[in-house]
């Protein structure tokens, strides 16, 4: 005859339990969320020269070229002069930007442009333009722009990328 033994049962719960504990402990993890798709890379511009002199019509011959660099392939980005207040710009609402240049990024996210002869007449010099006159500027139409440090803006509609630099324009020398 078998006697029944709580000391048998009890050793064979343990038993079973401690046998079974590193199947329970052993559940599929539950897998982590995937990370997020990186931001896409931030664009700069930069531009040469960083300092210009207000001197109409020595000026026009000057290059202002900006470039820029991490913005995404093909995309347009728009070049724009942060008006301070109480600067006004004819089809301008005040507080409003100018438009300085357009360019389409390469394949490798880059972009150079050059502001061109036409719209430093009409932004930088505020000058019309009459196109049955030698040389096409309206000379006492010429109210140059305050010399001062202006932001610049590159922005991008189509991927939101935003940059900023800076651009002096300094009175010219007086004349002798």
């Amino acid at each position: 005859m078998h006697r029944f033994s709580y000391k048998r049962v009890s050793i064979v719960v343990v038993a079973m339990t401690l046998l079974a504990l590193p199947l329970i402990g052993c559940a599929a993890e539950e897998a982590a969320p995937p990370a997020p798709p990186p931001p896409p890379p931030a664009g700069t511009i930069s531009v040469t020269p960083d300092t210009v002199e207000l001197a109409f019509p020595g000026m026009l011959g000057v290059p202002i070229e900006f470039s820029g660099t991490g913005w995404q392939p093909g995309e347009g980005v728009t070049i724009e002069m942060v008006l301070p207040a109480g600067v006004e710009m004819k089809a301008v609402e005040p507080g409003g930007n100018v438009a300085l240049a357009f360019a389409y990024a390469d394949e490798a996210g880059k972009f150079e442009v050059a502001v061109g002869a036409s719209t430093k007449i009409l932004t930088i010099f505020r000058a019309d333009l009459d196109l049955t006159r030698p040389g096409n500027v309206v000379p006492e139409s010429i109210k140059p722009i305050p010399p001062d440090t202006y932001t610049i803006e590159a922005f991008s509609a189509e991927s939101g990328n935003k940059s900023t630099t800076t651009l002096t324009f300094v009175a010219p020398p007086p004349k002798e």
